[in-house]
């Protein structure tokens, strides 16, 4: 499954595929996979934020859980895995190449998550499964409220 963000963010949940599945065992490509102008994001299981900002020609990502590829359009051999905790940018202000990976302190980090609640949300489900909030756009609360 594909995805393009033109410009803005979208908060991104996918579920892992289960070990020892027919899916896994046939495939070691991405479960999902959102495109930018600058750059493409290929997951497994994960939750993280993509930003794409079009007036700067630019996207962002920053993980909250798993692990992302995340590529260059530009040049494909040139990409990352970005973990959890941490940012990645490409393209405007961070240059034509994947910037170095930065780990976001526990502040920056809230931060992200904070502005991810008011972003548009995109799970990937499975037939017969029961949205979650951020498939239906029901803001989650922290934990501990």
């Amino acid at each position: 499954e594909s995805v393009e963000l033109v410009n803005g963010m979208a908060r991104v949940r996918v579920p892992p595929v289960k070990k020892g599945s027919e899916k896994a065992e046939k495939s070691d490509k991405p479960a999902f996979l959102l495109r930018t102008k600058k750059g493409t994001m290929g997951v497994r299981g994960t939750d993280f934020l993509a930003i794409s900002n079009s007036a700067l020609d630019e996207a962002e990502i920053v993980v909250f859980e798993g692990t992302v590829e995340f590529a260059s359009v530009d040049q494909p051999n040139d990409k990352k895995m970005v973990a959890a905790g941490h940012w990645g940018g490409i393209g405007g202000r961070f240059g034509k190449k994947t910037s170095a990976l930065i780990k976001l302190s526990p502040t920056a980090l809230e931060h992200f998550l904070a502005i991810s609640r008011d972003t548009p949300a995109y799970s990937v489900l499975k037939r017969g499964e029961e949205p979650t909030p951020a498939a239906t756009g029901a803001k989650e609360a922290k934990p501990g409220q």
